[in-house]
């Protein structure tokens, strides 16, 4: 499924993205491309706003919903539902370019936010989010794993005030 939307270098955003991911080069340009093609795959679900409303949360040392995260995009629930999980994917792979912690490791469902624990599916969706879209190992017992990336995550935001 490609996408006919050009860049002013005349590729499609896919393809920009693409050359600059083989060249392992990652300038402005390329995180760019990314926020507008994720803005129009997803129906307006924004990595800038993901990142800042996740950033908050961890700053406050907290679990944040899945909800949350697409009111700050200001996409109703019923419209995010379905793409939100790839969103949250496809962002593990922006956060281990641009050197951030797995952000997404923070968002679960509003049963488990004082937990921070995920559904078996959510939990395998999220395992399999981190070897599609990272470099990362992830081992066998992904339940810790889980743990060790959320404690990243809120160790992160303790030192980083600004993102």
């Amino acid at each position: 499924m490609g996408n006919d939307k050009k860049t002013n270098r005349g590729l499609s955003l896919e393809d920009l993205i693409a050359e600059y991911e083989a060249m392992g080069r990652y300038p402005p340009e390329y995180y760019e491309a990314h926020r507008a093609l994720e803005l129009q795959k997803t129906g307006g679900l924004d990595f800038d706003k993901t990142v800042a409303v996740i950033h908050r949360a961890a700053r406050e040392q907290r679990f944040i919903s899945y909800k949350e995260v697409a009111d700050a995009s200001g996409v109703p629930w019923g419209q995010a539902h379905r793409p939100i999980n790839r969103h949250l994917g496809r962002l593990l792979g922006w956060c281990d370019k641009k050197g951030y912690p797995l952000l997404s490791a923070i968002v679960v469902d509003k049963a488990h936010l004082e937990s921070g624990d995920m559904l078996p599916g959510t939990l395998n969706g999220f395992i399999t989010g981190v070897q599609m879209h990272t470099r990362q190992p992830v081992g066998h017992d992904h339940k810790r794993y889980l743990k060790e990336k959320q404690a990243e995550v809120f160790a992160w935001a303790k030192t980083h005030t600004k993102i």
